[in-house]
């Protein structure tokens, strides 16, 4: 085909674009390139192409945001912050460790299509979740333990079940006019984590995967330590945090609702015994007798 025809792919339309557009940036501000993706490679072209170097705008975004915090919320009466932000003086970048946990909240339900012949329910769509709230813990460093961040998010889609009984979310927590928490924009939470990422430091938390993939970040796998796979015996299922947390540090969490900063520093704590039992030489032995209570107790707390 012309060598010089060039089709723009936008959502679902396609149309034909010039060869400047396609790759010339440097006369058009308003357009910045986040993925160029070409189908052959061209030395000719990678000569042509004219992309403006800047600094990566997540790392200045990220800092500014973890060191001035600023709350959304504009009730009168805000509690006390739940965490101690960023200082300038903290070293970010792989040897720091922080504790995560996420909370989510429905703003689309599970539509079901019931068979008429065996009454059986089949999930046509499924329910779809948005972050609602995201703690972090510093895990290294003479302030481990201390929160770094705890916020709550203000989304653009309204919610349809605030899940109370897992998230720990209460109808109004969201809300800019009457929530006392702090509140940020779904942006301003995204950022703060894709900064730490970029940064190298590591994530230690209980089943990162699926809140990794909820809020939509990709994060090396050699930046996350989670639980559920380091007390996991092969062919068997995953233990919740909550029978972890009641048969390796005799703790009773998740009682009436989940809370976040609980579970980041429970899931920092089992790691911390991980280590402990590993450099022992007892992991293996502790992990076949938990497997052995779950069997007799159903894997209940």
């Amino acid at each position: 085909g012309d060598p010089k025809k060039w089709t723009l792919f936008n959502g679902f339309v396609i149309s034909n674009s010039s060869e400047e557009d396609a790759i010339e940036f440097l006369k058009f501000p308003w357009k910045e390139p986040c993925i160029l993706i070409y189908q052959k490679m061209d030395t000719n072209l990678q000569n042509r192409l004219k992309i403006p170097k800047r600094s990566s705008p997540i790392l200045a975004q990220g800092l500014n945001a973890f060191l001035r915090p600023e709350s959304l919320s504009a009730c009168s009466v805000v509690r006390r912050r739940t965490f101690a932000p960023l200082r300038i003086h903290e070293r970010v970048g792989p040897s720091m460790q922080v504790a995560i946990d996420c909370e989510f909240v429905a703003v689309e339900k599970e539509e079901t299509r019931k068979n008429r012949r065996t009454g059986k329910k089949t999930v046509v769509k499924p329910m779809r979740h948005s972050l609602a709230r995201v703690s972090l813990l510093r895990a290294s460093g003479p302030e481990a333990g201390k929160p770094l961040l705890d916020d709550y998010i203000v989304g653009s889609e309204p919610v349809v079940d605030y899940l109370t009984r897992y998230s720990g979310i209460e109808p109004g927590d969201l809300d800019r006019s009457i929530s006392t928490r702090h509140l940020v924009t779904l942006k301003s939470a995204y950022v703060r984590l894709r900064y730490l990422a970029d940064q190298g430091v590591v994530f230690i938390g209980h089943g990162l995967a699926s809140d990794f993939m909820l809020i939509n970040i990709v994060v090396p796998s050699h930046q996350i330590i989670d639980t559920v796979d380091l007390y996991h015996l092969p062919g068997r299922r995953k233990l919740s945090l909550r029978f972890l947390a009641a048969h390796v540090l005799k703790l009773d969490i998740q009682g009436i609702i989940h809370d976040s900063i609980e579970d980041a520093r429970t899931a920092m704590a089992l790691y911390y015994r991980y280590e402990q039992l590993k450099a022992k030489g007892m992991f293996e032995k502790v992990l076949a007798r938990l497997y052995e209570i779950g069997d007799k107790l159903g894997f209940k707390a």
